[in-house]
């Protein structure tokens, strides 16, 4: 996938994520319970026009933020890079590969990102829907169970992509 089509995909998922959190943000209450203790009790809220705001920066500003330092480093400061065997990686002839398969892995992590905190959002649609709210650990176990198992395979995709010339 070229680079111009992986910031494509990716930015169509950060639009399409922060569409479905403003969409569905009106089966939250007012007050929302966006923190929990012990037991799935609730021990933070937020109002709801705080609580979009927070989750617009975490399903857009932050794999923007991202994606924005990654590209900068690779274009601009390529010696700044902490990659396995940089040498060889950054050298004139593997330079312009590289710099293309670490734009498309941070797409792919600004993406996670994004589909991360939309499954947040509906864990917390479904923790605000219970009276008293209240997180259910098989509701929160899923997405995090997802997210580790996501910043695993990228992390190994990076490995493979970067070992030993």
């Amino acid at each position: 996938m070229s680079e111009d089509r992986s910031r494509g995909v990716t930015t169509l998922i950060l639009i399409a994520s922060l569409a479905l959190i403003a969409l569905t943000s009106v089966w939250l209450p007012e007050r929302i319970a966006t923190h929990f203790g012990a037991g799935g009790l609730p021990n933070g809220f937020m109002t709801r026009g705080t609580y979009l705001a927070f989750m617009a920066g975490v399903a857009v500003g932050i794999p923007t933020l991202l994606s924005a330092i990654i590209g900068a480093a690779i274009h601009r400061s390529p010696g700044s890079i902490n990659i396995p065997h940089r040498d060889h990686w950054l050298a004139p002839a593997e330079r312009e590969a590289t710099a293309e398969f670490l734009v498309r892995h941070t797409a792919r992590l600004a993406a996670g990102v994004a589909l991360f905190a939309l499954a947040l959002h509906g864990v917390l649609i479904h923790a605000n829907s219970l009276t008293p709210p209240r997180l259910e650990g098989a509701y929160i176990g899923w997405p995090l169970a997802g997210a580790f198992a996501g910043i695993a395979c990228w992390i190994i995709s990076l490995q493979r992509r970067f070992r030993v010339p």
